[in-house]
C-alpha cells in the first residue's frame, strides 16, 4: 500500500474503484467515509460487489454520537471472510475502542492536524492510543489528516505542527505499522467559476508530502519506511445531500481533471432564456481531450471514457453528475499513482 485515497461511499467513487486496473489496485487502501446508513448486511454485500480488497471504513458522519454503526458493521464482519478495518478517533479510546478491537484485528486512528488547541497535546494523544493499542493486541496505522489547504501561506504552520509530531513519535517505540498524511488543495467551494468558465487550481499535496519525506530522511530515518500519501481525491466537496430529481433544471456540468500540478475544474453553462445547453458535459469533455493536458485514452478507465464522451463513441452520450464522480476520480487515482511511483519504487 503507498496510497489511501479519501472517498464517500457513493456509488460514483464505487465505480471509480472497480474499474481501477489490478495493478492500481494493489497500490491503495481506500478510506471510505459514510454517509448512508445501510443496514450493516448490505453495506458489507455493497463491499463486496464493488471492492474485494482491505478498506478503512469510517462511520464518524452517521454515528457521531454513540458510535453504535461502526460497531454493528464489524460485528456483522465476523460472520464474513472479509478483514476491513475501522476508523477510530481519540475520542473512541474511552467509548467504543476496546470492544470494537475485540472484533477488528486492524484500525486505524485518525487524528486532525493541527493538533485542537483546546484539546490534550501530542504526546497525550499518541500515548493514550499507543496504551489502547497494546492492551487490546490489535496492529494500527496512524493517519495525520490536515483536511482543506488550498493557500500555500499556511502551509509554513502546518509543516512545523507535523515537525513537532514527529519528534514526539520519534520518542515513543513504534507501536503502528504506517504513518498516513493527509491533505487536500481541492476548493471546496465552485461558487467563484463563472457558468462556462475553468479554475485551475495548484495542487502541492505531492509537495507537502515530499518535504515530509525529507525532513524524516533528515532527522527522523527510523519513522520514513512507514509514510504513506493520502488525499481526498475530486470529489469530496461534490453535492452530498441534494436530490437532483427534484430540482426543476439540473445543476451546472462540472468536471475536474487532475493534472501534475493541478485541478483543472471546467463548468458548464446553460442559455438564461431557453435553458438549453451552451456547454454540456460532452463539450466540456471536448475541451479536455484537445488540451496539452490529456493523459490520453489508455492512460485510465477516466480518459478513456472522456473520449468516448466528448465523440460519442461506443454509444457514449454525456452522462451525468454520478458519470463524471466516476470518471474524474477514477483517473485522479491513476495519476496520483504515476506520481508515487516516479518518488520511488512502488
Amino acid at each position: 500500500m503507498k496510497y489511501v485515497p479519501v472517498l464517500k461511499w457513493k456509488k460514483g467513487e464505487k465505480l471509480a474503484l472497480k474499474y481501477l486496473s489490478a495493478e492500481h489496485k494493489n497500490m491503495i487502501k481506500p478510506l471510505f467515509e459514510i454517509y448512508d446508513q445501510d443496514e450493516p448486511e448490505d453495506f458489507i454485500q455493497d463491499l463486496n460487489e464493488y471492492y474485494e480488497d482491505q478498506v478503512y471504513i469510517d462511520t464518524l458522519y452517521i454515528d457521531e454520537g454513540d458510535r453504535s454503526y461502526i460497531l454493528s458493521i464489524f460485528n456483522s464482519m465476523e460472520q464474513t471472510s472479509r478483514n476491513d478495518h475501522p476508523v477510530v478517533y481519540y475520542e473512541d479510546i474511552n467509548n467504543i475502542a476496546d470492544e470494537l478491537f475485540e472484533k477488528a484485528e486492524k484500525a486505524l486512528f485518525r487524528i486532525p492536524v493541527p493538533i485542537d488547541i483546546d484539546g490534550p497535546e501530542i504526546g497525550t494523544i499518541l500515548n493514550s492510543i499507543k496504551e489502547c493499542c497494546q492492551r487490546n493486541n490489535v496492529n494500527i496505522d496512524l493517519m495525520f489528516d490536515a483536511g482543506e489547504q488550498t493557500g500555500k501561506r499556511d502551509i509554513k504552520y502546518l509543516f512545523l505542527e507535523f515537525k513537532d509530531i514527529f519528534s514526539t513519535l520519534n520518542q515513543l517505540d513504534a507501536f503502528y505499522e504506517s504513518i498516513i498524511i493527509s491533505l487536500t488543495c481541492f476548493p471546496k467551494s465552485l461558487g467563484n467559476i463563472a457558468a462556462g468558465g475553468s479554475l485551475i487550481q495548484e495542487r502541492f499535496e505531492i509537495d507537502f508530502y515530499l518535504k515530509i519525506l525529507s525532513l524524516l530522511e533528515k532527522d527522523y530515518e527510523n519513522i520514513r519506511p512507514e509514510i504513506i500519501f493520502s488525499d481526498y481525491g475530486v470529489a469530496k466537496f461534490t453535492e452530498t445531500e441534494i436530490d437532483f430529481a427534484l430540482m426543476k433544471y439540473p445543476p451546472l456540468p462540472k468536471t475536474k481533471y487532475t493534472t501534475e500540478n493541478s485541478y483543472w475544474i471546467l463548468k458548464g453553462q446553460r442559455d438564461r432564456t431557453s435553458k438549453q445547453w451552451i456547454k454540456n458535459y460532452d463539450d466540456l469533455a471536448k475541451e479536455i481531450v484537445n488540451s496539452d493536458v490529456y493523459c490520453g485514452e489508455d492512460f485510465s478507465y477516466g480518459d478513456l471514457k472522456i473520449k468516448q464522451k466528448a465523440y460519442g463513441l461506443e454509444g457514449e452520450g454525456p452522462g451525468n453528475h454520478g458519470d463524471w464522480v466516476t470518471i474524474c476520480t477514477n483517473h485522479h487515482i491513476a495519476v496520483v499513482l504515476e506520481q508515487l511511483s516516479k518518488i520511488r519504487e512502488i
